[in-house]
């Protein structure tokens, strides 16, 4: 069975990627954090310069942001609080979610 495509949810420094890139498959990568998102494309800017240089075709891909993605945004903490006020409730949300 081949595979049609990559499904990559926790893309981190985007190494499964730009392997599923340089081997040709399609493949979605995604992740929460603002940085493992820039490292990912970064690291496939470079994959695409590979792949060009090598005189071989490459595909274009696309960054999409669906919204706030770090941990702060999807566990409720308000980010208009004063850092101290807003690490404090961190914590009581991280609490809450670890029970």
């Amino acid at each position: 069975m081949k595979v049609i495509s990559l499904p990559i949810f926790f893309c981190g420094s985007g190494t499964t990627c730009a392997v599923a890139e340089k081997l040709g498959r399609k493949w979605i990568g995604s992740d929460l954090g603002k940085f493992a998102i820039h490292t990912t494309r970064k690291r496939m800017i470079g994959v695409q310069r590979e792949i060009k240089q090598s005189g071989k075709d490459y595909r274009a891909f696309e960054i999409l942001n669906l919204g706030k993605y770090e941990r702060q945004h999807y566990i409720g903490v308000n980010m208009n609080l004063r850092e101290k006020d807003r690490l404090r409730q961190l914590q009581q949300k991280e609490k809450i979610i670890s029970k």
